[in-house]
C-alpha cells in the first residue's frame, strides 16, 4: 500500500523521472490482502482511494469486486455489501461462474443481516436463488416474474464515450485531418439516426472468399429506408471500395469485346428506395454494371454516404457517428466490436451497455433463387432481416419490490469471446435472487 501511494504522489507531482503512473495492479495486492484477512474497512478505503483520488481514478474489475463481496460475506457487513453490489451494477455488465458463487454465498449469509436494499429488517431474511432465463420478447424473468428494464447510458456518459472515441481515432489517424474533417462534416450534415457499417454488410456471408458484394449494400440501404422511413441514414464505406468498383467498371468498358455496358438498365428506379420498375440489383466487382455508381451518386447528393480516406480505419467513423447521435443513434452491423471495447475506454462499462441498446444485427437470405456463391446474384431488400435490440438490457439489475430488492445477474458464458458474428447468440442465463415473504 505504501508503494501504491508513493506511485500516486509521484504521478501527481508530475515526476516523470520515476515513470510511475498508478495502475490497477499497483493497488490490488493491498486490496486483496485486506479482503483475505477480513479487514473490510481498510479494503474499502483502498477502493475509495483507487476510484476517486487525484492522479488515480481507476475502475475496479469483476475480480476486485468479487474479493470485496466475499469479504463482506465473511465479516457479515451487509451495508458494505450493498455498496459493493451497487458499484458492480454501475461498473460491470456480466459475472462469471466464480463470481456467481460468491454472490450466492453472500446472500446465503444474510439470514441475520440487513437487506442490501437498505432496509433495517434483521429477522431471518430469506432469498430464492436460482439460475434462470428471461423471455426475450418482453424481458420477464421466468423465475420471479420481474420485468427487466432497458438501461441506457446517461447523456453525460454518452458524451464521455464519444469524446474518447474521437480522441483515440485522432491519435491513430494516419491521414492528416481525416477524422477531424469527418467530425466537421458530421456536424454540418448530421446527426444521423441509422449508421450502416458498409464493409460488414458488403462482405456478409462471403468474407472467407474475399468477395465484396455491392448489391448487398444497396439492398441494405433500401431496406433501412423502408423500415425506418422517417430516420436519417448514413452509409460509412472506405473509399477504396468505391474506387475499386470504379476501376473494375472502367476495365469492363475497355476490355475490347465491343460490348456496350448496361448503364441505364434501371433508369426508372430510385437508387435509394428501390421504387420504380427496377429490381434493386447492385453491381459486384467486375460486372460492368453502372447501377452501383448511380446509387453512390444519389447517396452523395443526399449526404447519406461518407467515404473514409486512405489510411483511416472506417470502424472509428461509423462508431463515432452512432454514439454522437445520442440516445436515438442505431448502428447496423454484425461486428461484435470486441476490440473496440478495450480501445475506446479505459474500462468497457460504458461501451457494453451502449452496444446492447444501439446495435442492430442483420441477416441476408442466401437461399433465395437469385443467390450466387460468387456474389453476382441479385440482392433484394426483402432478403434483408433486421434483429433490433431486446426490450431490456443484459446487465446487472436491481428491482425494488414491496418485500425487498430482487437482483438479476447475467452469467457470462464460457467461450463468449468466440461467438460467430454471423450466428445469433443462444439463450442468456441469469442468476435471479428474490426475497421470500415471511407468511
Amino acid at each position: 500500500l505504501h508503494l501504491a501511494r508513493e506511485c500516486r504522489e509521484k504521478h501527481i507531482r508530475n515526476d516523470f523521472a520515476a515513470k510511475m503512473k498508478p495502475r490497477l495492479r499497483t493497488y490490488v495486492p493491498a486490496l486483496l490482502g485486506f479482503c483475505i484477512t477480513g479487514e473490510m474497512t481498510q479494503a474499502l478505503e483502498i477502493e475509495k482511494e483507487m476510484r476517486s483520488s487525484p492522479g488515480c481514478e481507476l475502475d475496479l474489475t469483476e475480480f476486485e469486486f468479487s474479493a470485496l463481496l466475499q469479504c463482506a460475506a465473511l465479516t457479515k457487513q451487509f451495508e458494505c455489501g450493498n455498496y459493493i453490489l451497487e458499484s458492480m451494477m454501475r461498473d460491470i455488465t456480466q459475472v462469471n461462474a466464480q463470481t456467481e458463487k460468491v454472490i450466492v454465498s453472500y446472500f446465503k449469509t444474510m439470514v441475520d443481516g440487513e437487506d442490501p436494499s437498505g432496509s433495517s429488517a434483521r429477522t431471518g431474511r430469506r432469498f430464492a436463488i436460482a439460475r434462470t432465463t428471461v423471455c426475450e420478447s418482453d424481458g420477464v424473468c421466468r423465475e420471479c416474474g420481474t420485468t427487466l428494464e432497458a438501461v441506457d447510458l446517461k447523456k453525460s456518459e454518452l458524451g464521455l464515450l464519444s469524446a474518447r472515441i474521437s480522441q483515440l481515432a485522432g491519435e491513430r489517424e494516419r491521414h492528416q485531418n481525416g477524422f477531424s474533417n469527418f467530425d466537421r462534416w458530421l456536424h454540418k450534415h448530421g446527426p444521423y439516426d441509422i449508421i450502416i457499417d458498409g464493409a460488414n454488410v458488403g462482405f456478409y456471408g462471403m468474407a472467407k472468399e474475399g468477395i465484396f458484394n455491392f448489391g448487398q449494400i444497396e439492398a441494405m440501404m433500401k431496406k433501412t429506408n423502408q423500415v425506418w422511413p422517417g430516420k436519417k441514414t448514413l452509409l460509412v464505406l472506405h473509399n477504396r471500395r468505391v474506387h475499386e468498383h470504379q476501376r473494375h467498371r472502367q476495365n469492363a468498358k475497355s476490355d475490347g469485346d465491343g460490348k456496350k455496358n448496361n448503364t441505364n438498365s434501371n433508369s426508372n428506379t430510385d437508387p435509394l428506395t428501390g421504387d420504380g420498375n427496377g429490381n434493386g440489383n447492385g453491381a459486384t466487382h467486375g460486372d460492368g454494371d453502372g447501377r452501383f455508381e448511380n446509387f453512390v451518386e444519389a447517396c452523395r447528393a443526399n449526404h447519406s454516404i461518407y467515404a473514409t480516406p486512405t489510411g483511416s480505419n472506417d470502424d472509428w467513423y461509423w462508431l463515432y457517428a452512432a454514439v454522437m447521435r445520442g440516445e436515438g443513434g442505431m448502428l447496423v452491423t454484425n461486428d461484435e466490436m470486441r476490440d473496440h471495447i478495450f480501445q475506446t475506454l479505459d474500462s468497457p462499462k460504458y461501451f457494453q451497455k451502449w452496444k446492447d441498446r444501439h446495435q442492430i444485427r442483420f441477416d441476408i437470405n442466401k437461399t433465395s433463387s437469385s443467390y450466387r456463391p460468387d456474389g453476382s446474384g441479385v440482392t433484394k431488400p426483402e432478403d434483408v432481416t433486421f434483429f433490433e435490440p431486446k426490450p431490456y438490457t443484459t446487465c446487472i439489475q436491481r428491482s425494488t419490490q414491496s418485500n425487498g430488492s430482487t437482483w438479476h445477474f447475467p452469467i457470462q458464458r464460457e467461450g463468449d469471446g468466440d461467438v460467430d458474428a454471423d450466428k445469433h447468440e443462444h439463450e442468456q442465463e441469469w442468476l435471479c435472487i428474490s426475497p421470500v415473504s415471511d407468511e
